[in-house]
Order: C-alpha cells, then sequence, then structure tokens
C-alpha cells in the first residue's frame, strides 16, 4: 500500500499596519487612507507532504493458519508539516488544528498477524 499527499499552504489575509503580517482580523485589512488590501493575499507555513508506505506478506502455515508481517513507515520523507494555527489563540480554532509547532515525525511500526 502506498499513500502520497501533499497539501498547499493555507491562505491568509495581510495587514495594513505591517507589510507581511497577518490580519489577526478583518478590520486589520484596512489602511489608513481608506483602501481596503484584498484578502487571501499571504500564505500560512502549513504545507502537508506525507507518504506512507505498508509492506506485508502473507504466510501459510497450516490449513487454516496464516502468519503476516507488517512493516509500516509513516512520513517517509521525514517532512516537518508545521501545524500553523489561524488564530493567535488556539481556543477558538475551528479550522482542525488543535495544536502547533512541528507536526509528527517519522514513524514506524512492525506487525504481526495470525489469521
Amino acid at each position: 500500500m502506498n499513500v502520497f499527499r501533499y497539501l498547499s499552504a493555507s491562505p491568509a489575509s495581510e495587514s495594513c499596519a505591517a507589510a507581511g503580517q497577518r490580519a489577526a482580523q478583518p478590520s486589520d485589512r484596512i489602511c489608513a487612507d481608506g483602501s481596503i488590501l484584498q484578502r487571501n493575499t499571504l500564505r500560512r507555513d502549513n504545507d502537508f507532504l506525507t507518504w506512507d508506505i505498508r509492506l506485508s506478506r502473507p504466510f501459510t502455515l497450516g490449513r487454516d493458519v496464516t502468519l503476516e508481517p507488517v512493516f509500516e513507515i509513516f512520513n517517509l520523507t521525514n517532512a516537518d508539516n508545521r501545524l500553523d494555527a489561524s488564530q493567535g489563540s488556539l481556543l477558538f480554532n475551528f479550522d482542525g488544528t488543535i495544536r502547533s509547532g512541528l507536526g509528527d515525525s517519522r514513524r514506524g511500526q512492525i506487525d504481526l498477524h495470525l489469521h
């Protein structure tokens, strides 16, 4: 089994007060001269890349018994997959991010199935 997923970075709006910085609220896009900055002009640092693989092979041990070793690796590329919350506080953040910082590193597991 192979699973490869890539999600591009989410959009964010720029603040009029600090060029290149995210607007904390919609009113931050209104400049002192009365002009309004367009929405979604920046990107958050939350692009996502993962490649997960699973290798397994069943071995027949008897008429009704099968032994299957399974080897799985998650995030094979060891991408950072930063979790960048859209809000300053995670308390009222509803975009699915309940934590911030680095995502899950490369992990693996070995299983043994007896059927």
